[in-house]
């Protein structure tokens, strides 16, 4: 189960893909020049430059910076032109004439601190592959640069050419590897070129922790540009963010451009990272006010020469190249009307820039409208809830959450992990204190349930992970509160299914009110500290009539069933006034007949065994006792 999308807008994503936008909230003002948001990720060719341009030269292949080398034109970057770059043998430059220092990679193969990235001294820096190199397995290793086409429209290529990974505290991953920068005359976009890469040894495949991506003034997040994937992750799953890369915490591994020596998960040749300074920006600062039931008003802030904006909203995780609604306007500010109470939606901004120029979809802004102040019964069945329209973190209008151990970490949506798609409701572990297991609440809204009627809850269930196994216990009673839960309708100390599980007949008991009135059913969470996720999803309420139960004695006969529950067996005690056949029929909870037996009664006490129940799932069941022209209806349950 993924966390991170992208959407792709228009047709200028038929040649390529976006990057993946990844943990770039739509608030953040995006100052560098290159936004996450238009790097594209493609293949096209890896063409070896061979002799072409010129040759350029380092002391060694091992941490070592060339002279000052010549573009050829003036490239942009940053806000300022630049002339020449120097290169490092460790898989970046430098634009300008001034060489960068140490660090020149990360301090250590598995980390992301120090390296260039991190330093507070080196600015400008394009970094197509930045970990500690050295020779590859293939002579000779090179570095080149040639700058080709015609004035205006020239491209300037720099290579690294047959160079690895230097073995450290883990083995070497890529053997042998080559890669390019283009730098593109005029329009300032970057492309990182990669041809295909030489395993490292077979049997010593570990991430190693790679920089990919651009620097602008210093290491602040809006002067940054970085693409991320796990090692296991294959090159075209790569995520671009206008942000550093995480350092480990805990558990959590950190996660750079992560490479192995794995031949399932190396580059294509000609795979690319395209990065492009647009001409029209993309909308930023998206802001949500003066929320209503059914409207909201939008805020953002357009680029210089934006001349006109359209909105596109819809439900969480909605396509908007492929639905949503549409509203233009001139203004960067816009109140949406008709929209429905506690509902959550996504929203994207798209600039226009005079007649011919429009920038690519804004990140998304996540809102939700509040509930109406009605308070909520259901009194029409089937109930469904699938979860659907929320946005995350909240939960439907009516539900209400209970956290027992008030340690913030209590039940909400969560986009994208849902059975039935996109979301669920889920209780997620708290991870700032690992001692603190769950007890946690989420109640529907009032059900208005009748006596002589039949209640049947079934819903889907999931554990966010299989080796931390969830614990959850489901009940109902006549108030929203833990106390007011007073039968246990489910429960389960151990779900490790990562694949969403439907409860079956008899796994949930029947809900049979005493009485008519307001219900509520609680979803209580129980899981041990330092566990992962609990999801829940598609919760169905179905209403059925109870078949008449006559239990008062008659001319002919009296019966009584035991044990109530029963287990293997039920045993059936009968005192009759005649011999004769006895008929018995078992049904369940919704009328449907499961057994029929027929059976020799004898004039006086005698005590029967019910056939083929042992095997029944747990449940409220009716045997319906039928002899001499009289019957009568037993409740049993089967635990």
């Amino acid at each position: 189960m993924g966390l991170f999308y992208h959407v792709a807008f228009w047709s200028r994503l038929s040649a390529a893909t976006l990057l993946a936008v990844g943990s770039l909230t739509a608030a953040r003002a995006q100052t560098f020049a290159y936004p996450a948001n238009e790097a594209y990720n493609a293949v096209s060719a890896y063409t070896d430059l061979g002799a072409t341009g010129t040759a350029i030269a380092t002391a060694n292949t091992d941490d070592a910076n060339s002279d000052a080398q010549a573009i050829g034109f003036t490239f942009n970057y940053n806000g300022t032109a630049f002339t020449q770059f120097v290169l490092n043998t460790n898989g970046y430059i430098k634009l300008g004439a001034t060489a960068p220092v140490a660090p020149y990679f990360y301090s250590s193969p598995q980390v992301t601190t120090g390296g260039p990235l991190n330093s507070t001294t080196d600015t400008n820096l394009i970094l197509p592959f930045n970990t500690d190199l050295t020779a590859g397995a293939t002579s000779p290793t090179e570095y080149r640069v040639a700058t080709t086409g015609t004035t205006g429209s020239r491209v300037c290529t720099i290579q690294w050419k047959n160079v690895s990974d230097k073995a450290s505290t883990i083995a070497t991953q890529y053997a042998n590897f080559s890669f390019q920068v283009k730098l593109y005359e005029g329009s300032n976009q970057i492309d990182f070129v990669y041809g295909t890469a030489t395993p490292g040894v077979t049997g010593t495949a570990a991430p190693r922790t790679v920089a990919v991506g651009l620097k602008g003034s210093s290491p602040a997040d809006n002067q940054l540009l970085t693409v991320q994937k796990a090692s296991t992750f294959p090159w075209s799953t790569s995520i671009a963010q206008n942000r550093d890369y995480p350092v480990a915490t805990g558990n959590a591994s950190p996660t750079g451009h992560n490479v192995r020596a794995d031949a399932t998960v190396l580059p294509e040749a000609g795979r690319t990272y395209r990065f492009t300074a647009p001409t029209c920006r993309v909308p930023t600062n998206l802001a949500v006010s003066n929320l209503t039931t059914t409207s909201a008003t939008i805020t953002f802030t357009g680029p210089t020469n934006g001349t006109a904006y359209a909105l596109i909203y819809g439900p969480p995780l909605f396509d908007p190249t492929q639905s949503g609604t549409v509203v233009q306007t001139t203004n960067t500010s816009y109140t949406l009307t008709g929209l429905t109470p506690g509902n959550g939606y996504d929203l994207y901004v798209v600039a226009q820039c005079g007649a011919n120029s429009q920038s690519i979809g804004s990140a998304p802004l996540y809102f939700s409208t509040p509930c109406t102040a009605t308070t909520i019964v259901i009194n029409t069945f089937p109930y469904v809830e699938n979860f659907d329209a929320l946005q995350e973190g909240t939960i439907p209008c009516g539900y209400q959450g209970l956290d027992v151990n008030q340690d913030g970490y209590t039940w909400g949506t969560l986009v994208d992990y849902g059975n039935s798609a996109p979301s669920a409701l889920a209780y997620v572990f708290n991870d700032n204190d690992p001692t603190i297991g769950a007890d946690d609440w989420v109640f529907t809204p009032g059900l208005q349930l009748r006596a002589g009627y039949a209640y049947q809850l079934q819903f889907s269930y999931a554990a966010g992970a299989a080796n931390y196994p969830e614990s959850l216990e489901v009940k109902y009673g006549t108030a929203a509160t833990p106390a007011g839960q007073t039968t246990q309708l489910y429960s389960a100390k151990s779900i490790t299914n990562e694949a969403y599980a439907t409860t079956a007949a008899g796994q949930v008991a029947t809900i049979t009110p005493p009485a008519d009135g307001v219900y509520y059913i609680g979803f209580h969470a129980l899981s041990a500290p330092d566990r992962a996720a609990l999801l829940i999803d598609d919760i169905r309420i179905s209403e059925s009539r109870v078949l008449a139960v006559r239990n008062a004695t008659n001319t002919v006969f009296t019966a009584e069933a035991a044990p109530v529950p029963f287990g293997e067996t039920l045993t059936l005690t009968l005192n009759t006034r005649k011999a004769g056949p006895l008929q018995l029929t078992l049904r369940d909870a919704l009328g449907r007949v499961l057994r029929r037996s027929t059976m020799a009664a004898t004039v006086g006490t005698s005590a029967l065994t019910v056939p083929e129940v042992g095997q029944l799932p747990a449940g409220v069941y009716f045997l319906n006792i039928e002899q001499g022209g009289e019957s009568q209806v037993l409740r049993v349950a089967h635990q």
